[in-house]
């Protein structure tokens, strides 16, 4: 599992896709492969898109977030909600990272 504050000290505080001048709209093209690898059942390879994208720019939520839902198919729950978290940490506005970590929580609201 990935540590943002490890990759971004990495950088100096500035993130990849800044010192190699990937734009926003880059990666929201990058976001949208991971998103149809991961509609396709291709886990692995939007694992690596995903991750690929956490190392360009650690400090957008929204990749977290969709990192999470890979890790989830995956089987991985603590990556998973562990890349929620620093979804929320992130954005706490990021509606799919909270609903993920609160369906995630409702079993143990009921349990004794």
């Amino acid at each position: 599992m990935f540590n943002r504050n490890e990759i971004e000290a990495t950088f100096g505080g500035r993130t990849l896709a800044q010192m190699i001048g990937i734009t926003g709209v880059d990666a929201v093209n990058i976001a949208e492969k991971g998103c149809d690898l991961l509609e396709a059942g291709a886990f692995d390879e939007a694992q690596h898109v995903f991750e690929g994208l956490v190392v360009l720019n650690p400090r957008d939520g929204a990749t977290w977030a969709s990192l999470g839902v890979v890790y989830e198919k995956q089987g991985r729950a603590a990556d998973a909600k562990s890349a929620w978290a620093t979804s929320l940490e992130l954005d706490p506005s990021n509606k799919l990272a909270r609903e993920r970590l609160a369906q995630r929580e409702e079993p143990k609201r009921g349990a004794k």
